[in-house]
């Protein structure tokens, strides 16, 4: 199946804001990888960060969240600061909310997600239920997470042969879903990015990617991708 896609970035309004920065003790943070997302929740607004800076402070979730007329600002551990390639997205069901953060860790390496819950009861802050791993044994240059309003997120990696690798999941339950997908590598490249569209009410997983030193964008379903059926629809810029 051949289809156009239009890409476009997010635009946004210039707007006045309060800097907010970490510091470390020898005056500044240097990290090697940040991420960071955004979420509009009917009148609330979740917004949160990670960064992979192996001194102090440590690697971490930062996050401000206004409920009404109450903000809430904070930091949480992650469960391992030995990592790199640290990325974050933002996904709800209408009622739960969750920040999953990816990263690698160790020399082996792993490759772990973390879910974080907002838990707006009197904690008012995202607490960790626990990392898991979903793969190891790869050398990456690039891991990254997306989700899109409707509950679903993908994660995409590099090894070092190089290949571009893809697992999804959703909200299920109240819960995120543990990443699932393709057994095998999605396409030959390094480098991937991802997103998540709706064509023609069908939800795409679109992902850019470098192949041979061309800039390329890649789509397939994310129920084809959920389903271990992954054969990746190639398109030029």
């Amino acid at each position: 199946m051949l289809m156009n896609i239009n890409l476009f970035a997010q635009f946004f309004t210039n707007a006045s804001a309060t800097e907010y920065s970490a510091t470390n003790t020898n005056g500044g943070i240097v990290p090697r990888i940040t991420g960071n997302d955004v979420m509009n929740l009917g009148s609330n607004w979740y917004s949160v960060s990670v960064w992979d800076d192996p001194s102090i402070p440590a690697p971490e979730l930062a996050f401000r969240v206004q409920i009404l007329t109450n903000t809430y600002s904070g930091h949480t551990a992650l469960a391992y600061t030995d990592i790199t390639e640290a990325d974050v997205c933002l996904i709800e069901d209408g009622t739960n909310v969750f920040a999953i953060v990816v990263y690698i860790q160790g020399a082996t390496p792993t490759y772990y997600w973390e879910e974080f819950q907002w838990i707006g009861s009197g904690t008012n802050a995202f607490v960790s239920n626990g990392a898991t791993s979903f793969t190891s044994g790869t050398t990456s240059t690039t891991l990254n997470i997306e989700s899109d309003n409707g509950g679903r997120f993908a994660i995409v990696w590099d090894d070092a042969t190089p290949n571009v690798w893809i697992k999804v999941g959703s909200m299920s339950g109240g819960a995120p879903t543990t990443p699932a997908g393709c057994s095998s590598a999605f396409v030959s490249g390094s480098s991937p990015d991802v997103s998540i569209v709706q064509y023609n009410l069908t939800t795409l997983v679109v992902i850019t990617y470098l192949q041979s030193g061309d800039l390329k964008v890649g789509y397939e379903t994310y129920s084809d991708i959920a389903g271990n059926s992954c054969s990746i629809n190639v398109m030029w810029l």
